[in-house]
């Protein structure tokens, strides 16, 4: 399975799943482009290695309401590996308090939230499944 066919699946059971008052959202910063976007990209804040989804939930959605912070998802296939733009990019979210995640399925995804959201379903194939 690809990882735009992962994310997909990911997002379509987040959809169902986050706790109410959630949003997430994919900045689409991958891909080939001119230089000279490249750099308008850069300078207009682009993180070259920033993870594929964000996701913030209200207080209320935490099994905790004291570990409220932001949380990032990188999604990867089976066989990928994270670039050293993207591991640099994750320790600063970690350093800044933040939550951040490896998914390579629907299940991954749910494993790492589960413990700390209070999802409105789980497991994922309730839905539909990626393995």
């Amino acid at each position: 399975m690809s990882e735009d066919d992962i994310h997909k699946l990911i997002c379509a059971w987040l959809v169902f799943s986050l706790p109410r008052g959630s949003v997430f959202h994919h900045s689409p910063n991958e891909g080939r482009r001119h230089v000279s976007y490249n750099k308008r990209l850069t300078t207009m804040g682009t993180r070259w290695g920033w993870p594929d989804l964000e996701i913030f939930t209200p207080p209320a959605g935490f099994r905790t309401p004291s570990d409220y912070r932001p949380i990032f998802i990188e999604v990867k296939s089976k066989k990928g590996r994270l670039t050293a733009n993207q591991k640099l990019v994750q320790q600063e979210l970690r350093d800044a308090g933040c939550y951040v995640f490896e998914a390579r399925s629907m299940q991954d995804a749910a494993e790492s939230l589960a413990p700390v959201l209070r999802l409105l379903r789980h497991p994922p194939y309730e839905m539909v499944s990626d393995r």
